[in-house]
């Protein structure tokens, strides 16, 4: 999808995306492996506030004019969806 994007804009905004969301993979993966429910808690928060971040850039490349709407709606829709197993996995471990 990133490389759809015009060629003198896909190094400046695909790159923000593609780090956004590897970002998010590594948060998952060390909220997964961490320790102690406190760490983990601490990791998802962290996910929490990039997934917005991701959202607030695929909602640039939409307004920008690089992804159209059943594009980026679908883009919000799975982000949203995982901004709510986030938000599960933070209530979870707060009352543990």
């Amino acid at each position: 999808l990133l490389n759809t994007f015009p060629k003198n804009q896909r190094l400046v905004i695909t790159q923000q995306i593609s780090n956004s969301a590897l970002d998010c993979l590594r948060l998952i993966i060390s909220a997964r492996n961490a320790r102690s429910p406190k760490k983990r808690s601490s990791l998802l928060f962290e996910l929490n506030v990039e997934l917005e971040v991701l959202r607030k850039l695929i909602g640039v490349a939409h307004s920008i004019g690089f992804l159209n709407t059943k594009r980026t709606e679908n883009g919000m829709k799975q982000l949203l969806e995982i901004g709510k197993m986030c938000g599960g996995w933070i209530k979870r471990f707060d009352q543990a």
